[in-house]
């Protein structure tokens, strides 16, 4: 399976999460960090670990550098980062993951700036078997312009929200509040030695 995630969660999450939780410590010689240079990012994938994780910048790169890798899975944290149809490495990477079976998305907040940034998550996917394959038809359903200018603005119909989250319903796993609850609080304290320079501005704040 390709993991892709942000970078700071792709170096400091996916690999440390299999030690804090039960569960999930069999994973830890499982995973390949496939972050840092080039040649570092592809001995990642040639150690034949079952999941790759990568960070969203290098993706494409790594997928593109890898044909052969036969990932069977793509799970992408933060799917949200996705959004834009007409973003640069949105077409690419629908090309690119064609062939992958298995997918899975992962956020908090599907659409972040409006419901028009729910299309390009789902579409990468489910390959545009709930809201369609094309953008443009897809907006044109669901939006109604409102400039025609060289900036086109564009505003969801009144609608629109609760009509696609019924149509991506059968693909979603939505988390309530009632649905979980969350570990004890575990307060550990870490001293921390200032450099002089920061530690003056830090007494000086405290005066203040």
């Amino acid at each position: 399976a390709l993991i892709a995630a942000p970078l700071r969660v792709a170096e400091l999450v996916w690999l440390q999460e299999t030690q804090q939780w039960g569960h999930l410590k069999h994973l830890k010689d499982l995973i390949s960090i496939a972050t840092g240079t080039l040649d570092e990012r592809d001995a990642a994938v040639a150690e034949g670990r079952p999941y790759v994780v990568v960070n969203h910048e290098n993706l494409l790169d790594l997928l593109h550098g890898n044909p052969d890798a036969g990932f069977g899975a793509l799970v992408i944290d933060e799917l949200s980062k996705f959004k834009g149809p007409r973003s640069r490495r949105w077409q690419p990477l629908l090309k690119m993951t064609k062939d992958i079976r298995i997918r899975v998305g992962l956020t908090g907040s599907p659409t972040p700036n409006g419901v028009e940034d729910l299309f390009g998550g789902v579409r990468v996917i489910d390959q545009g078997k709930h809201l369609g394959r094309s953008w443009d038809r897809w907006r044109n359903e669901h939006m109604t312009l409102l400039n025609d200018g060289p900036i086109k603005l564009w505003q969801a119909r009144p609608d629109t929200l609760p009509k696609l989250m019924a149509d991506v319903a059968p693909i979603t796993f939505t988390l309530a509040d009632a649905d979980w609850k969350p570990p004890p609080i575990k307060h550990i304290r870490v001293p921390v030695e200032l450099p002089s320079v920061i530690r003056k501005l830090y007494d000086e704040l405290a005066r203040e």
